[in-house]
């Protein structure tokens, strides 16, 4: 069984993470917060053609969104980023 809002914690039962709710709760919000601005920006970035029309000054209007990427991976595996 997996966290429905997150996608990231594994339970070997509902039970399992039933007991766990109460510490996973805090982490849950802010990953799952991360994962809709990133899913919107997304959204955003390809309805515009951001990856195809913004050849030359890219940076400057994806920025947003290759630090929603970031932020994101860093919630997920923070030592790895550090």
């Amino acid at each position: 069984k997996r966290c429905s809002a997150c996608m990231l914690m594994h339970y070997c039962s509902r039970d399992c993470q039933l007991a766990d709710r109460k510490a996973h709760k805090r982490a849950c919000q802010v990953i799952t917060k991360q994962r809709k601005l990133l899913a919107d920006l997304d959204t955003d970035a390809r309805a515009r053609n951001l990856f195809e029309l913004h050849q030359g000054y890219f940076w400057e209007v994806a920025a947003p969104y290759v630090k929603a990427r970031y932020d994101l991976a860093l919630l997920i595996h923070p030592v790895a980023y550090k």
